[in-house]
């Protein structure tokens, strides 16, 4: 079979959903072999003005990682997977816990581990910050464990917090050797029991750990199956393009198809540093530091993300401003795991264009929502539950991997 580069085929238009969007097939050749990715892509049709959606990125509190770098432990660094918050850590996630409370100003109930000592960074609260956070209205976390962690400790009490989903496309970007971001579990009860039992062994208390992981709703369908790379394989800058490309997706038809107006997303220092890189508004000059410099543990950037549809390009990220008192940190250094920003808006806007929404080379996922066509029985992979689809099931499980 002769290669003839990338094609992209529109297949038709589906008027019954929430919101009308185009379906666009993309099929891509792999360089190194005979292999070929399929991709689904929603495609917007709505000629309105851009959208713009209110987006807080949380990083997690000292890892492991984290801690062995500091200690020049090199040994440490690559002995385990997954790596879980530190005793400091888990402190910071509680520090930002009492932040959010001070800037709101009101009773959110018993404190998470109410053992430690409360807050001590002079942080009073802030006007602007209180009117950020109350914007939120729903709360996601990356499936690794010190992210997780962070959600749980740093945000609870939180209204929204009473459920959380799980989202793969915000996971840390991984290196070769890179073992802390590689996973252990799938699924909600697996994931969440290794949280609670690496967190008791943090905070010495089975009871509060238990207080802070039980009666949680957790959404973990982006999880069900293995949602991390192997251990020897490296992410390659296509493939951090494509899933940051996927991440914003999901945040522009979860908020456009009204399932959330505001998401706070506890994520990781590398992963948010790119989402800068790739999509900052070149115009906007608060947002270079973000795209050369890392949060700081537990650091927290609420930024606007405008969708121009109409347009036809990339989302651009806007106006950024740090909460609770949070910092950056760094001197702007280069490393692995961020690389160049992609360039022109051109290209920025083909990468947005390619985000994957399901992968043949990785796995057959479905969407955030599940549906059976009556025929068939097949997986409905665009996420529609109009009158073709019948109502939505329970998650189907996740196929072997191709």
């Amino acid at each position: 079979t002769k290669y003839l580069g990338e094609a992209r085929v529109p297949v038709g238009f589906l008027s019954s959903s929430t919101t009308p969007f185009a379906v666009e097939l993309a099929a891509e050749k792999h360089r190194s072999n005979d292999a070929c990715e399929i991709y689904v892509r929603r495609v917007p049709v709505s000629k309105g003005p851009p959208r713009t959606v209110s987006l807080i990125l949380v990083r997690h509190g000292e890892s492991r990682w984290n801690e062995a770098k500091s200690d020049a432990n090199y040994s440490a660094m690559v002995s385990k997977r997954d790596h879980p918050l530190t005793p400091q850590g888990v402190a910071q996630a509680r520090a930002l816990n009492d932040k959010w409370r001070r800037a709101l100003g009101r009773d959110f109930g018993e404190r998470p581990l109410p053992f430690l000592e409360l807050d001590d960074s002079g942080y009073l609260g802030d006007k602007g910050d209180a009117e950020r956070l109350e914007r939120v209205d729903v709360v996601w976390a990356s499936p690794l464990t010190r992210a997780l962690q962070t959600a749980l400790v740093g945000f609870h009490g939180f209204p929204p917090l009473r459920s959380l989903a799980l989202h793969a496309s915000c996971r840390e970007v991984k290196n070769v050797g890179g073992f802390d971001s590689v996973g252990l579990e799938t699924g909600s009860y697996s994931i969440l029991q290794r949280c609670e039992k690496k967190l008791a062994e943090a905070v010495e208390s089975q009871e509060a750990a238990s207080t802070i992981c039980s009666g949680l709703a957790c959404d973990a369908r982006d999880a069900a199956g293995e949602w991390w790379l192997p251990s020897e394989r490296r992410e390659g800058k296509r493939a951090v393009d494509r899933r940051a490309a996927e991440f914003l997706r999901e945040v522009q038809y979860e908020t456009l198809e009204g399932h959330c107006q505001a998401p706070l997303v506890v994520s990781h220092s590398h992963f948010i540093r790119g989402l800068f890189k790739r999509y900052r508004d070149a115009a906007d000059v608060t947002t270079k530091p973000f795209s050369v410099k890392k949060l700081a543990n537990c650091g927290v950037v609420a930024v606007d993300v405008v969708f121009d549809d109409a347009a036809g390009g990339a989302p651009s990220m806007r106006n950024p401003r740090l909460l609770f008192g949070s910092a950056l940190e760094g001197d702007g250094e280069s490393d692995e795991s961020s690389e160049d920003e992609s360039g022109s808006r051109l290209e920025r806007a083909k990468n947005f264009g390619s985000g994957v929404l399901s992968s043949i080379e990785k796995r057959v996922r479905p969407a955030r929502s599940y549906a059976n066509t009556p025929d068939t029985g097949s997986v409905d992979l665009l996420g529609l539950d109009g009158p073709l689809f019948a109502p939505p099931v329970a998650p189907p499980p996740c196929p072997p991997r191709a």
